[in-house]
């Protein structure tokens, strides 16, 4: 059985709040991102990539994140640089996000997928 922690960052009131969702299954440790991850909420996107410590696949679901700017891709660039191979990346298809992480090529050295359960079934 799944076993889910949530953490919820808010900022202040002029800033979106980062939602960070932990789901740990027996192939992959998931986080699943909402709102967006920007300069304001990297560290807090660090910090929820840096707490997990496992032998499986780590997921970052992306999927629901509604913005992405470069200093959160630095985050999943260092998480990768870590992590290597077992790290990955889920993003909505035609989203803002998989757009940035296409003008990047960031999908060239990191497996950025459409589907959690591609994702999954790769770890």
């Amino acid at each position: 059985m799944p076993q889910h922690r949530c953490v919820v960052y808010r900022l202040n009131q002029n800033t979106s709040p980062l939602v960070v969702i932990r789901e740990t299954l027996p192939t992959a440790e998931i986080l699943h991102v909402f709102g967006d991850a920007d300069i304001a909420t990297a560290p807090e996107l660090e910090a929820s990539i840096n707490e997990v410590e496992s032998r499986v696949p780590l997921i970052v679901d992306l999927s629901e994140c509604r913005f992405i700017d470069t200093t959160a891709i630095s985050v999943l660039i260092r998480a990768f640089k870590r992590l290597g191979d077992s790290f990955r990346i889920v993003v909505a298809p035609h989203s803002h996000v998989e757009r940035v992480l296409k003008i990047t090529h960031l999908p060239a050295i990191i497996s950025v997928t459409d589907s959690l359960e591609d994702s999954i079934a790769v770890a």
